[in-house]
């Protein structure tokens, strides 16, 4: 095996450890192999092209309890076509959502995120060169009343409506799930399945046992369009209704139980303002950061932010430049001059 696959490291005592998989330990020459070894039992991968030797990537596994939640960042220098392996052992259908975060690839076309559905047990070919991909596999056992439906949208494109919320929603999924405990997983799966039937097979009652999971997918397409829009001032509630496509009594409803619209707003904005002063170039003005997270008054900035963290943004400029200093400083050696007798 030229890859190495690396057991999930230890973390709390009931976090899940996912499965991890990388190419970075295998020779040059023989690391897209491994990748190809490692996915053969279901897929078969192969270059068409690339545009440097190597094949760095790294894959990550969570095991919900018979749903799999995989993340994988490949090379955008490869151009890649994979088919699905006939009569594959996994009864299961795929949800694959490949996105090209940098759109820098000179084969990176069509949208920045798209969003399919598949059965691997039926043909499928395809090519890319994506440089993130999230593949959620759901086995046929928990879908058994929605089978044939499911099996009908084999090859779907979900880019729009409810494709875009089980988009956001997977995304969601993936950056909370490293802090999910054990004990929350029975209950994550069967919210997922719950999202995957109420937005592919829609009836009132999966709608109504899916809709957490989508207030959780419209909160983290919110989330994403906010800071896309955080350095205009003017940005508030309803640019973020117009955006999302939603009415604002809906965009309401969803930001209800913690403050409101506005609240959210703000909330992102000074999470974002907390992370450059702790990250922004010495000498950065304060004003400038509040300027480019959206506060066109300073002042309201610096009484926003107290009142959100209980201390300045200077406060928080010098914390951080003090933390740094400290895990910058090296390990003093014990003194070598102390008298051998004492």
């Amino acid at each position: 095996m030229t890859g190495q696959q690396i057991a999930g490291s230890a973390g709390k005592q009931d976090a899940p450890s996912p499965a991890r998989f990388t190419t970075r330990h295998a020779p040059v020459s023989e690391q897209f192999e491994a990748w190809r070894e490692f996915r053969s039992s279901s897929v078969d991968i192969s270059l068409i092209e690339r545009a440097e030797p190597g094949f760095l990537l790294d894959h990550v596994s969570w095991d919900l309890g018979g749903v799999l939640l995989e993340q994988t960042h490949l090379p955008s220098t490869a151009l890649r076509r994979w088919r699905h392996i006939p009569k594959s052992f996994m009864d299961h259908w795929c949800l694959v959502l490949a996105r090209n975060t940098k759109m820098t690839s000179r084969w990176a076309s069509g949208p920045a995120r798209d969003l399919s559905f598949r059965s691997l047990i039926l043909p499928f070919e395809g090519q890319g060169a994506d440089e993130d991909v999230l593949t959620l596999f759901l086995p046929r056992d928990l879908f058994r009343k929605e089978a044939k439906i499911l099996d009908n949208a084999h090859e779907a494109i979900l880019n729009t409506g409810p494709g875009a919320i089980l988009a956001d929603y997977l995304t969601s999924l993936a950056r909370e799930l490293p802090t999910v405990s054990q004990q929350h997983l029975p209950g994550l799966r069967t919210a997922t399945c719950a999202i995957v039937a109420a937005c592919l097979a829609p009836t009132l009652d999966r709608a109504a046992d899916a809709e957490k999971p989508i207030t959780a997918a419209l909160r983290e397409r919110a989330r994403r369009i906010v800071a896309q829009n955080m350095a205009e001032a003017d940005f508030g509630p309803d640019a973020l209704a117009r955006l999302m496509f939603v009415s604002r009594s809906k965009l309401y409803r969803v930001f209800e139980s913690s403050g409101g619209v506005a609240r959210f707003i703000q909330q992102e904005r000074l999470k974002e303002a907390h992370d450059l002063l702790a990250h922004a170039r010495p000498g950065t003005p304060i004003g400038t950061i509040a300027t480019n997270v959206g506060f066109s008054d300073h002042s309201a900035f610096s009484r926003a932010f107290k009142l959100e963290y209980g201390y300045s943004p200077s406060e928080a400029r010098e914390m951080a430049l003090a933390e740094n200093l400290l895990n910058a400083s090296p390990v003093q050696p014990p003194s070598s001059n102390r008298d051998p007798a004492s």
